[in-house]
């Protein structure tokens, strides 16, 4: 992938990390270290790969443009040239896809009745969709999807980005200055918050410019009051002990964010739905093989917030709770009176994260977005791949793992800033945004230089020294270097061709690589200096006794059907390190425990907050 994810999410989960120790360190006075590698983010980002390979043995491999969870979900070429990336998860939206490709009797085919038949029937359900795309133009196609609310969009150079209407009513690129006078496009900052959004940036700093600025406001920090807490948590609770969140959201980036609290020592609810029918094996509402990742460290609880009894009883929990997430679309929280001013009345100092893939302004604030589209339209997509290919997209969810880590950096952000005035906020994310965010100077150097980033087999301008070569036993080796006279140095050490020309030593390299076995080749190139490793599959890695020692991976018992592998907490923070519990088997497994303990309501009364319609509607009858 072009796009640098490894650094990428580390940078973003290492900054929400730090905030959170920041949070500790003003209650109990004690701050520590936060240790975090590349790898880790990498693993951790990935969520059921682990799990999926311990229960079924699977293997997560390369797929191109394909989803090994979703079908269809898929890269479709348009018959002008284009391309749509597309998912259909979940029964639902793929009745939707069906009615706006023109094809509404496709659902009771039993190939494609359920997830698990499209999976099953994957070549079918994907030439469904390929073969009508294909007939129709980009601009056709895109419009039938947001007009039938089908996950879908065009895939969007930079060009397109700069272009869009949506992008431009919502800012999400913004114009700086460089040092010589030259104006030029950088991504917005994300998150945005409803109270204490970012300022925008003027231009590029030069360097020092800001070395007297800086030490005055550290000098106005040092003698500014600090804030009054009290800390009643022992050290066992985590970072964020005696935090609660109320989890509204639904597969994937909100769970996920939650998650991230939670494993840090927040209590998180989960507030779900009276079930009212069977779950899907994956995607929203699942409890599928990735769950126990994706929903660890929280509690469930059935509520229909939509009625007015549950909404009631949920604005109760709200009154003794620091942080909402949800991930609906705009408008939803509006339809079941509980916007965030509501919200707010209740608990003024309430973080609420709003989550969605176009954020909560704009004229494509309506349309469904899953992780292919937030990825197409924020520009990542277009650079993935070869460049006389297709644009392949991501094999590791990207799009959905990068908005969850924007998210838990804007809720320790905003719990930080209710230290200082005990008020709460809205913290808004796109995920487009957060992909763009996350495409370097994709912006900058089209608006400046006038360059268009194009897809480059891996290659990536920000990391030219670099090299992905198969090894003689076929796995692959990586290698990479600050720069090309690292890799000349190295091949003189290694008696081999010394060239300073990139295609030169990219050659050579080949060649040592090609003639070994991927952990001999890759000890032969770390003794020459440079940095080296294979490429590990998902089986390679649960053999790493680094990663085991580390707890990177963790072995957890899974009831009755036996032990379940999956990845530990991450960073590690030396005072308070996260915690791996339990997490819930059905939907409402805490009902007790939350709305009995902590409101104090009767069996009886949980019983039928927490019953389905038709449940609720036989008794009532």
């Amino acid at each position: 992938m072009t796009v640098p994810l490894a650094e990428a999410w580390s940078a973003i989960l290492g900054a929400a990390t730090l905030l959170m120790a920041v949070f500790h360190a003003r209650r109990s006075g004690h701050g520590q270290i936060v240790d975090l590698g590349l790898y880790q983010t990498a693993l951790r980002m990935q969520e059921d790969v682990v799990i999926r390979h311990h229960t079924t043995g699977a293997i997560a491999s390369r797929m191109g443009t394909e989803s090994a969870t979703v079908v269809p979900a898929n890269v479709y070429p348009t018959r002008d040239g284009g391309f749509v990336a597309l998912s259909g998860a979940g029964d639902q939206p793929f009745a939707r896809l069906c009615e706006a490709i023109g094809a509404p009797e496709a659902v009771k085919d039993s190939r494609f009745a359920t997830s698990a038949a499209r999976l099953a029937n994957r070549a079918a359900a994907d030439e469904l969709v390929r073969a009508w795309v294909a007939r129709h133009d980009l601009a056709d196609v895109e419009t039938r999807f947001t007009k039938a609310g089908v996950a879908g969009t065009a895939v969007r150079s930079v060009d397109e980005i700069i272009d869009d209407a949506h992008v431009r009513a919502r800012r999400s690129a913004v114009t700086l200055r460089s040092t010589s006078g030259h104006d030029f496009l950088a991504p917005a900052a994300t998150p945005r918050f409803s109270r204490t959004s970012a300022r925008d940036a003027a231009s590029a700093p030069r360097l020092g410019e800001h070395t007297a600025s800086v030490g005055a406001s550290v000098e106005r920090l040092i003698g500014r009051p600090r804030p009054r807490l009290t800390w009643s948590s022992d050290r066992g609770d985590g970072a964020l002990g005696g935090v609660r969140v109320l989890d509204l959201s639904q597969w994937l980036a909100g769970p996920a964010a939650a998650t991230l609290l939670a494993d840090f020592g927040a209590e998180v609810i989960m507030v779900e739905l009276p079930p009212t029918g069977a779950a899907s094996i994956d995607g929203p509402g699942s409890r599928g093989v990735g769950f126990p990742v994706t929903n660890r460290n929280k509690r469930s609880i059935t509520l229909d917030v939509r009625s007015p009894r549950g909404r009631e009883v949920f604005l109760e929990l709200v009154r003794l709770s620091d942080v909402l997430v949800e991930n609906f679309r705009p408008g939803t929280l509006e339809r079941w009176n509980l916007a965030a001013a509501e919200l707010h009345a209740v608990n003024p100092g309430l973080v609420i994260l709003r989550s969605s893939g176009f954020g909560q302004s704009g004229p494509y604030a309506m349309r469904a977005a899953f992780n292919p589209v937030g990825l197409a339209f924020g520009g990542m997509t277009y650079l993935n791949g070869f460049p006389d290919r297709p644009p392949c997209r991501d094999g590791v969810t990207a799009g959905d793992y990068t908005n969850a880590l924007f998210n838990a950096l804007g809720m320790v952000a905003a719990l930080l800033r209710r230290d200082l005035d005990d008020q709460g906020q809205v913290v808004e994310t796109a995920m487009y945004e957060c992909a763009l965010r996350l495409t370097g100077d994709l912006l900058a150097v089209r608006s400046a230089l006038g360059v268009r980033r194009e897809r480059a087999a891996g290659d990536s301008p920000l990391y030219p020294s670099s090299l992905t070569v198969e090894a003689v036993d076929g796995r692959f080796v990586a290698a990479s270097a600050a720069g090309w006279s690292d890799f000349a140095e190295a091949l003189g050490r290694l008696g081999r061709l010394r060239t300073d020309d990139p295609a030169r030593a990219k050659e050579e390299l080949a060649k040592l690589i090609g003639a070994l076995a991927a952990q001999e080749a890759v000890r032969v190139l770390r003794e020459a200096g440079l940095a080296a490793s294979a490429v590990n599959s998902v089986a390679d890695l649960v053999r790493e006794p680094h990663l085991w020692s580390r707890g990177d991976l963790v072995r957890r018992s899974n009831g009755h059907s036996g032990e379940i592998v999956m990845q530990g907490v991450v960073p590690v923070l030396s005072r308070t390190p996260g915690r791996l519990g339990d997490w819930s088997r059905r939907p409402g497994s805490d009902n007790q425990a939350v709305l009995g303990t902590l409101l104090g309501y009767t069996p009886q009364q949980i019983l039928e907050l927490s019953s389905g319609p038709q449940e609720s509607n036989a008794r009532s009858s």
